[in-house]
């Protein structure tokens, strides 16, 4: 049995953890992630002006050529908007940034002018892949958030499955490779957000697992104003839900991420209905009055029953 290597880091505002399963030096492999992690983040993060995407959302209405990365994120962002019918929208910058979240969130004062922003469409967004050009439509600006950490961390996780079984957990959205030896799968454990402790345990074995929930990036504007960070596409302003947090499993990682937050923009029961149309989707969910509510496809990846 080869030995599981682990390293944490700092990146992309939150901790990632990432775990290997390897006959080769871990230790060394490990030790090369966090500077593959902040290429990306120095290119696809909306907090660091210099960035490849921030450049881009200053050019908004015009075609840019961009780095096969931002690209291969833009055109996940927009195939998740599509099959969640809008729910999830990567043009929302405007009204984050309306709402008081245009800095990281460990640097957000409380605003003092409550205010909306009107948010472009999705499908305005257009490419030129041959070219790697993207057009954004006048006034549109990217958000890839959610989506970019998933996107790192899928694809970090699958460079370490060359190496063997590998885990990448990015602050909640989680890619796996592979099993380590001698178990299904590797162990995910599903936290309450009103608690550290965990509400069931997960066995997975390849594909995502993304939480998003309302608890933990909250803030007041100076009037008093309770704000969150998933917005509603629909008014611009932070989602007015039955939902905390839902947990979704799916091959994919960005998708897994779309979908858990249409969970929230929607509801739990437009949100859990659109699952519908995706078999290969399983999901928990946690209501603000205490229901736990999981989909039946649930069932085959639980090692400890939900509590």
């Amino acid at each position: 049995m080869s030995p599981i290597y682990s390293s944490q880091f700092r990146a992309m505002g939150c901790t990632f953890e990432v775990q290997l399963e390897t006959e080769h030096d871990g230790k060394s492999i490990l030790a090369a992630v966090p500077a593959k992690v902040e290429a990306l983040e120095s290119c696809l993060s909306r907090f660091r002006p210099e960035s490849e995407l921030s450049r881009l959302n200053q050019r908004s209405g015009e075609w840019v050529t961009v780095s096969q990365e931002l690209l291969d994120n833009l055109v996940a962002a927009k195939h998740a908007a599509r099959l969640t019918d809008g729910a999830f929208n990567p043009l929302i910058l405007s009204a984050l940034s309306a709402c008081g979240y245009d800095r990281t969130f460990e640097a957000i004062s409380k605003p003092w002018v409550e205010r909306s922003a009107s948010i472009a469409n999705w499908r305005d967004i257009r490419f030129r892949l041959p070219d790697r050009q993207v057009m954004l439509p006048p006034g549109g600006m990217v958000d890839l958030g959610g989506i970019a950490k998933g996107w790192t961390v899928q694809q970090i996780a699958h460079e370490l499955s060359v190496y063997g079984s590998a885990l990448v957990n990015g602050g909640g959205d989680i890619s796996v490779f592979g099993a380590p030896t001698g178990r299904s799968g590797w162990q995910v454990d599903v936290a309450h957000p009103d608690s550290d402790q965990a509400l069931c345990s997960l066995s997975i074995a390849g594909g995502s697992v993304v939480t998003s929930a309302i608890d933990f990036r909250r803030w007041e504007s100076a009037q008093g104003k309770a704000y969150h960070h998933i917005i509603d596409p629909r008014t611009g302003q932070p989602a007015q839900t039955n939902v905390i947090s839902a947990t979704v499993v799916h091959p994919d990682c960005t998708i897994a991420e779309a979908l858990a937050k249409s969970i929230l923009v929607q509801g739990s029961d437009k949100g859990l209905a659109l699952l519908d149309r995706y078999p290969e989707t399983a999901a928990l969910v946690i209501g603000n009055n205490g229901s736990v509510l999981a989909t039946s496809t649930l069932m085959p990846y639980l090692i400890s029953p939900v509590s």
